[in-house]
């Protein structure tokens, strides 16, 4: 067992590369990732609400979505997606109108989204704070041998 200090994204990091890795076998090697993901529960916990966005900011966005539903092509009555540049977006058919009751739903909804701005302003600034983590370690000799040296610099 070890305390470290740590940023919180690289808490984060650190958890979800322990998730990755989280089905290898091995008593000992699932142990050690168990304990530590439990270690580091309460800081993500806490985190996780950090951002979790406000119910105006929920309502704007439900809104948001419906909007781009009704905009989009249909397929079988439903709306369809298309991926540009690697994000799955609405495949809007009207990008024009579409936009200009998007400007509207946003001033609607200005305070919301202005409050979800600095929410996110200092969600990153809290990223970059240090907190002290404990770590349980394990000998080499029981890390599995099919966990790759990529999953390990995850960790």
């Amino acid at each position: 067992m070890i305390t470290v200090t740590l940023t919180k994204q690289a808490v984060l990091n650190l958890q979800r590369g322990l998730y990755n890795i989280s089905d290898f076998a091995g008593p000992k090697f699932a142990y050690i990732i168990a304990r530590n993901i439990a270690s580091l529960k309460d800081e993500v916990t806490s985190l996780q609400k950090a951002l979790a966005p406000a119910k105006d900011f929920i309502i704007y966005n439900q809104a948001r979505v419906k909007l781009a539903e009704e905009y989009s092509v249909k397929k079988k009555g439903q709306p369809t997606t298309i991926i540009r540049n690697g994000v799955q977006e609405y495949n809007i058919i009207d990008q024009v109108a579409f936009n200009i009751a998007l400007r509207q739903l946003q001033a609607k909804h200005k305070s919301a989204i202005d409050k979800r701005g600095k929410q996110e302003t200092a969600f990153q600034t809290l990223l970059e704070e240090t907190v002290e983590v404990t770590l349980y370690t394990l000998p080499r000799k029981d890390i599995p041998k099919e966990v790759t040296a990529r999953q390990l610099s995850d960790i």
